[in-house]
């Protein structure tokens, strides 16, 4: 019965919720894609699938925001239950992103029922995950979160969030903090990310890198990377 939280422009709550309705309208472009596919199965609809599905996984970022910032907050007030479920669910649609896109370019039997039934199921399950995930952050997370952070988390939050990006919308700017002390936190923030991004040398063991090289190299090893750190918190994965 938890009401949707109604929040101003540029609050970082209003730019997720928003994703989410960007998310919706994919889903539903993708849904429209395959049923063109599994009705007139040729190369021009096998395209048209992978390029709503090339849309969607766009909101990927989405749960990147949540993972590495909303998450991150809740952890410091010991709230840790819906972000240890939610990021399962998260590396299941990703897996199931997957599957679908190694599916679709396998070059399959396009007439063949076998491969239009593994497409409508493939899709099924991922947009369960993905529209339960709706529910449960417009319904558990992000009023959990409005009751337990300060002002001045969601103010870090908006500061940091620009750099892992925005999916299907460009946030607004009409959310202010209620102080004149937070936006001085808030600028001091923006400030030190910008100086970070004109010199982000990292002083290593046995070298230094920036954090594009770190990322560059990190992203194209031949291998999936996954660290776990000493307080069993996933950190970082490829």
């Amino acid at each position: 019965e938890q009401p949707q939280p109604g929040m101003t422009p540029g609050h970082p709550v209003h730019t997720f919720i928003a994703e989410n309705s960007g998310a919706d309208k994919a889903l539903i472009h993708l849904r429209e894609a395959i049923d063109q596919l599994i009705q007139h199965p040729d190369i021009s609809a096998l395209n048209l699938v992978h390029q709503t599905l090339a849309v969607l996984k766009e909101y990927e970022v989405h749960y990147l925001r949540k993972e590495n910032l909303l998450f991150s907050f809740l952890e410091k007030y010991s709230f840790k239950g819906p972000s240890q479920v939610m990021w399962g669910i998260h590396n299941d649609v990703r897996d199931q992103w997957k599957a679908l896109s190694t599916l679709l370019g396998s070059a399959p039997d396009l007439l063949g029922e076998p491969f239009k039934q593994q497409v409508e199921s493939s899709f099924l399950a991922m947009e369960h995950n993905i529209r339960e995930m709706f529910y449960k952050e417009e319904k558990i997370l992000y009023p959990a979160a409005l009751e337990r952070l300060s002002e001045t988390d969601w103010m870090e939050i908006r500061a940091q969030e620009a750099d892992l990006g925005y999916c299907f919308i460009t946030p607004g700017d009409s959310w202010q903090p209620k102080t004149s002390s937070l936006m001085d936190t808030a600028q001091a923030l923006i400030q030190e990310t910008q100086a970070v991004q004109i010199n982000p040398i990292l002083n290593l063991v046995t070298g230094q890198l920036t954090h594009e090289q770190l990322n560059l190299m990190l992203a194209n090893l031949p291998v999936d990377i996954t660290f776990v750190d000493e307080n069993d918190e996933v950190r970082f994965f490829s």
